[in-house]
C-alpha cells in the first residue's frame, strides 16, 4: 500500500495513542514507587497487571473504531483505508511494546538511576570541595553490594577471632589420646675405694625405671577430650556472636538506606508544593508565610537525608571492619521482614558451654584421684669387686602415697567446683529461658507494629496523599493542614521501617540465643 497523506495522519493518531498507553503505565510505576514500593521487579509486575486492562481497552477501542474504514470498499476507501490500516497495525505492535519492551527498559533505566544516585554525593557549597567530591564519587563507585548471607560468610572466613578459635581447637586436639609413657629413667654409677693405694675398689652400675600408674594417663586423656569439646563449643559461640553482629549492622544499614530514600522522596514532594505555594503567592492567593513554612519543612528533610547518608557511611565502615576486608561493601537487597520460627527447647550455646563446664570439672576429679594411686619402678644393678668377679641384682618396687590429706582436700574442693558448675548451668538455663521469652515477646510486638504500618502504607497513605494533593491544588485545604497530612505520611513510613528493623534485629537475636 503506497504511503499517502491519510497514512501520515494515521501515524499522528497512532503516536498519540501509543504515547498515552506508555504514560498510563509509567505513571503508575512512579506512583507505586512514591507509595514506598522500592523493589523494581515488584513494581513492574503489579503495575502491568493493574494497567493491563486500560492499555488493552485504549488500543482495542481505537482499533475497532477504525476497522470499518480498513475493510471499506465504497467510494473514498482509497483515502480511508491507509489511515485505518496504519492505526490498527501500529496499535498491535505498540501494545506489545508497551506491555513487554517498555517495562524492560524501565527496569534497566531505574537500576541505572539507582546505582548512579547511590554513587553520587550531596552537592558541595564551594569550589574548594570539588576535589573531595570527586574523590568521594570514586570511593562510592568502587563499593560492592553484597547480601546479608555473603557478609556473614565473608566475616566467618576473615575475622581473626574465628581463626584464633580454630587454632585453640587444634592446640587442644594435639594433646588428645596421648599414649602411655613410662616415667623417668635413672642411670647411676657408684665407686668405692677409688682413691685408696691398696687397690681395694668396688664399682657399681645401676639402672632404675619409674612406671607411673596407667590410671593417671587415662584420667588426663579423658579430661583433654572434654577440653576439646569446650573449645569446639566456644568456636561455635564465637561464630554465632560474629554472625549476630554482622546481621545487626547489615539490617541497620538497610534501614538507613530506606530512610534516605524516604527523605529524598519527601524532599521532592515538598519541593513540588513549594513551587505551587510560590505561584499562589505571586497571584495574591496567600501570603509569604506559606512558602516559608513549606520551605522550612523541605529543608528539614534535606538535612535528614544528609544525616542518613552520613550514618550509612559510618555503618558501611563498621561492616567493612567486621568483615576484615579491604574492599568497600554496602547492602544490596531491600529491608524485608525475616521469617520467625519459635523453638520449644532451650539449648543455647551458652547453656551448652555451661553444661560442658560441668563435664570438665567432673573430669578433673579422676585426675586428682590419680594422685593417690601407687606407682611402680624396676631396676637392675651390677657390682665389680676388687678381688675379681661381678655381682648382679634386680629391683622392683611400689611407691604408695601414704600421706594423702592434701590430695583429699583438693578432691573436696573439686567436688565443690562441680557443684558450683552445676549451679551456674542451672542459672544459665533459667536466664536463657527468660531471655528467649522476652525476645519472643518483642518479636511479636514488632511484627504487630510492622503489620499495622504496612496496612497504613498500602491502603490509607495513598488515599491521604492523593486527596490532600488535589484539595491543596484546588485551594480547599490550608498549607497547615497539608503539612500535618505530610507529617502523618512521613511518620507512617518511618514507623514502618523502624518496626521492621526492630523485628529483624530481635529475630536475629532470637536465632542467636536459640542456636538456629
Amino acid at each position: 500500500m503506497p504511503f499517502s497523506i491519510s497514512a501520515g495522519i494515521g501515524f499522528i493518531a497512532l503516536f498519540g495513542v501509543a504515547v498515552l498507553n506508555g504514560i498510563v503505565l509509567i505513571g503508575y510505576f512512579n506512583q507505586l514507587k512514591e507509595e514506598g514500593m522500592t523493589d523494581i521487579r515488584e513494581r513492574i509486575i503489579r503495575g502491568t497487571s493493574v494497567r493491563l486492562r486500560p492499555v488493552l481497552m485504549t488500543a482495542s477501542v481505537a482499533s475497532l473504531g477504525f476497522l470499518p474504514m480498513a475493510l471499506s470498499n465504497s467510494g473514498g476507501a482509497e483515502v480511508q483505508r491507509p489511515l485505518a490500516t496504519v492505526v490498527i497495525g501500529g496499535l498491535i505492535t505498540a501494545t506489545f511494546l508497551t506491555l513487554v519492551v517498555l517495562p524492560i527498559l524501565y527496569s534497566w533505566l531505574s537500576k541505572w538511576k539507582e546505582e548512579k544516585s547511590r554513587a553520587s554525593l550531596p552537592p558541595a557549597g564551594a569550589m574548594v570541595l570539588l576535589p573531595l567530591l570527586f574523590f568521594g564519587l570514586q570511593a562510592q563507585a568502587q563499593q560492592r553490594p553484597i547480601t546479608a548471607d555473603e557478609a556473614v560468610q565473608t566475616a566467618l572466613a576473615n575475622h581473626p577471632s574465628v581463626r584464633a578459635a580454630n587454632l585453640q581447637i587444634q592446640t587442644s586436639q594435639a594433646l588428645q589420646n596421648l599414649p602411655y609413657s613410662p616415667g623417668t629413667t635413672e642411670i647411676n654409677y657408684q665407686g668405692d675405694g677409688l682413691f685408696r693405694e691398696n687397690g681395694q675398689r668396688v664399682n657399681q652400675v645401676g639402672f632404675l625405671q619409674n612406671l607411673p600408674n596407667p590410671a593417671v594417663n587415662k584420667a588426663h586423656n579423658a579430661l583433654q577430650d572434654e577440653v576439646v569439646k569446650s573449645n569446639t563449643l566456644q568456636k561455635s559461640l564465637t561464630e554465632s556472636e560474629l554472625r549476630l553482629q554482622v546481621r545487626q549492622v547489615y539490617f541497620d544499614l538497610q534501614q538507613k538506606m530506606e530512610l534516605r530514600a524516604l527523605y529524598q522522596r519527601l524532599a521532592r514532594t515538598y519541593s513540588g508544593y513549594f513551587e505551587i505555594a510560590k505561584k499562589r503567592v505571586d497571584v495574591g492567593a496567600t501570603n509569604a508565610i506559606e512558602t516559608l513554612t513549606i520551605q522550612s519543612a523541605m529543608n528539614e528533610y534535606r538535612l535528614l537525608e544528609r544525616q542518613a547518608g552520613m550514618e550509612i557511611s559510618t555503618l558501611e565502615q563498621q561492616l567493612k571492619v567486621l568483615l576484615n576486608t579491604d574492599e568497600n561493601v554496602t547492602a544490596t537487597d531491600s529491608l524485608q521482614m525475616l521469617p520467625y520460627a519459635p523453638q520449644a527447647d532451650i539449648n543455647t550455646l551458652r547453656v551448652q558451654l555451661a553444661q560442658q563446664e560441668v563435664e570438665v570439672e567432673q573430669a578433673l576429679v579422676p585426675v586428682i584421684k590419680s594422685g593417690m594411686k601407687p606407682s611402680f619402678n624396676i631396676g637392675y644393678a651390677a657390682q665389680n669387686y676388687f678381688d675379681g668377679g661381678w655381682l648382679y641384682g634386680a629391683q622392683a618396687g611400689v611407691q604408695v602415697p601414704l600421706f594423702n590429706k592434701p590430695v583429699k582436700k583438693r578432691l573436696e574442693a573439686q567436688q565443690l567446683q562441680v557443684e558450683a558448675a552445676n549451679a551456674r548451668y542451672e542459672a544459665e538455663r533459667l536466664g536463657a529461658g527468660r531471655q528467649l521469652l522476652s525476645v519472643d515477646n518483642s518479636i511479636r510486638l514488632y511484627a504487630e507494629g510492622a503489620n499495622y504500618y504496612r496496612e497504613q502504607l498500602s491502603t490509607i497513605n495513598p488515599e491521604i496523599e492523593r486527596i490532600s494533593e488535589l484539595n491543596y491544588q484546588a485551594g480547599e485545604i490550608s498549607y497547615l493542614e497539608l503539612l500535618n497530612t505530610l507529617k502523618l505520611l512521613a511518620s507512617n513510613n518511618k514507623g514502618y521501617w523502624e518496626q521492621v528493623l526492630a523485628h529483624n534485629q530481635s529475630v536475629a537475636l532470637y536465632q542467636f540465643l536459640s542456636n538456629q
